[in-house]
């Protein structure tokens, strides 16, 4: 090997920089669907969107409340 050379054969080695990762979009809560998703799906998405005292709330208030954001 040269004086100065890397184990590449004077190549250096970068790693690859991953792509900035985007926002999942949200899941649409109006129309026909809102009646199919459970309560625990509804309050996961009210969680996701930091919706307070969703914990408290009937499945028509979920709905109700996910809608209106």
């Amino acid at each position: 090997m040269e004086a100065g050379g890397t184990a590449t054969g004077g190549y250096s080695v970068t790693s690859r920089v991953s792509s900035p990762t985007r926002k999942a979009p949200r899941p649409y809560i109006g129309g026909k669907n809102r009646k199919r998703l459970t309560i625990r799906e509804l309050k996961a998405i009210a969680s996701q969107r930091k919706l307070p005292r969703y914990g408290d709330m009937k499945k028509s208030e979920l709905i109700a409340a996910l809608s209106g954001i």
